[in-house]
């Protein structure tokens, strides 16, 4: 057992942790996994958008950099242009490297919003092809959203919250795959539904938990189909105060009616942590998808032999990263994509054998 530098708690580097640092030729964490998670978030970019301005054009731009972070700001086509040229600086061996590398950060304009090829997204962070988004941030492949967080393949939806495949939802969380799905939490495959909780292939139900590939009920309790429309007609699902009394009952019936599952971890093989789907051999891991032989992940999917990641997607032999993607063989990286055989990078793209850059777009040896 070791001692955390940060807390002082005792943690194990467990013998498959240990053997996986050695052939990377890393020195063993001294923090325990939950500061290293710590250390991570507090580079985390979830900051409040804010309008402000862009440091190369003058113009207005919406970022979640404030107007007084210590970095310029440049608005991302003009970052992506040739319309500029990162700072350089020697390295003086006689100073800390890290005091160097924050200089050097502080010299470099940072891109005022991640993500690419989007349409319409100017109040939006970390969005990927997407079009006609609001308020909303971690979003890929999506189309007409507002108010929502780590949503993939949705559209014309509002208030959903890492939720995948849906259309024409509302206020939901932790949802795959629904269509016209409201007030509903932990489902897939559902339907014309409100108030779900916990259930698979359902459809044209309302106040309901723990069902599977029902139709037609109400309160767990089956109906006919005539029944089933009448009782919905009834209900004043126009107003806000009735819709508020009917979550806080829902609200009562999950926490005393419904199993709770140990875990949500779908199709998974060897794995621990939980919202775990499709994995194998991850270890300690949360939010997680199509990934192997990784551990201590958060929000990192499809990453392959990676350790004390947040926010990687397509990473492999990676180490300490934070909203980077499409990575091999990079450690301690930040809001970076598609590089490879690097360390302490920041905002680097398309380059590799990199070692201490702040802002290079395809570079080497660098």
């Amino acid at each position: 057992m070791k001692t955390c530098a940060q807390c002082s708690a005792s943690f194990e580097v467990r013998e498959e942790d240990a053997k996986w640092y050695a052939e990377q030729s890393l020195p063993q964490p001294s923090r325990c996994p939950e500061c290293r998670r710590h250390r991570r978030l507090a580079h985390w970019p979830f900051g409040i958008l804010r309008k402000r301005i862009c440091d190369f054009s003058g113009g207005s731009i919406i970022s979640t950099f404030p107007s007084d972070c210590r970095f310029p700001v440049y608005k991302r086509d003009v970052w992506f242009s040739d319309r500029w040229t990162p700072p350089e600086m020697e390295i003086d061996w006689s100073r800390p490297f890290f005091d160097q590398l924050c200089e050097l950060q502080s010299q470099t304009p940072h891109f005022h919003q991640l993500g690419k090829n989007s349409e319409n997204c100017d109040y939006a962070d970390d969005v990927w092809e997407c079009k006609n988004m609001y308020m909303s941030r971690s979003l890929a492949s999506n189309e007409d959203l507002c108010y929502s967080y780590r949503v993939l393949s949705s559209r014309d939806s509002i208030d959903i919250t890492y939720s995948f495949g849906m259309e024409q939802c509302y206020e939901c969380v932790y949802c795959f795959d629904g269509f016209n799905l409201l007030f509903s939490s932990h489902c897939r495959n559902c339907s014309d539904s409100y108030f779900l909780y916990d259930c698979r292939g359902c459809s044209h139900s309302f106040m309901c938990w723990n069902l599977r590939n029902k139709k037609f009920h109400i309160f767990n309790k089956p109906y006919s189909e005539r029944d089933y429309f009448e009782k919905i007609r009834s209900l004043h699902l126009d107003s806000r105060k009735f819709i508020e009394s009917l979550r806080e009952k829902f609200l009562q019936h999950v926490s005393k009616d419904a199993f709770h599952r140990a875990d949500f971890n779908v199709k998974t093989e060897r794995c621990s942590g939980n919202y775990i789907t499709n994995c194998k051999n991850c270890r300690e891991s949360f939010l997680l998808e199509d990934s192997e032989d990784s551990a201590y992940l958060m929000r990192s999917p499809s990453t392959k032999s990676c350790h004390d990641s947040t926010g990687l997607y397509r990473g492999e032999l990676c180490y300490e990263c934070c909203q980077c993607t499409d990575l091999y063989h990079t450690r301690f990286a930040l809001y970076s994509f598609d590089c490879q055989d690097s360390d302490y990078i920041d905002q680097c793209t398309n380059s590799s054998h990199l070692f201490g850059c702040v802002g290079l777009k395809n570079r080497k040896y660098c």
